[in-house]
């Protein structure tokens, strides 16, 4: 049977057995607080490019921006569903 030699382990930090101390209340509070309902985030959907011509066209015939159309869009949806 062939003799295999070990792996050289250099550049290799050594490995922990303990998480270490926890983090300080000022460190973990800042994951408790609720996030900004007002802070905008990314959404993707997929649609045609003549569907995403014509929405930037109407957006800007009415002088807004296609996310406050989409937004007004859905409300108005949201409403008449009621």
């Amino acid at each position: 049977m062939a003799k295999i030699a070990k792996p050289d382990n250099k550049g290799v930090p050594p490995r922990l057995d303990s998480k270490g101390a926890p983090p300080s209340l000022m460190q973990r509070s800042n994951n408790l607080t609720k996030e900004d309902t007002q802070k905008t985030v990314l959404i993707n959907f997929n649609a045609t490019a003549e569907f995403r011509k014509e929405l930037k066209i109407y957006a800007t015939e009415l002088g807004m921006t296609v996310t406050d159309l989409i937004m007004e869009a859905i409300e108005l949806h949201r409403q008449s569903r009621k």
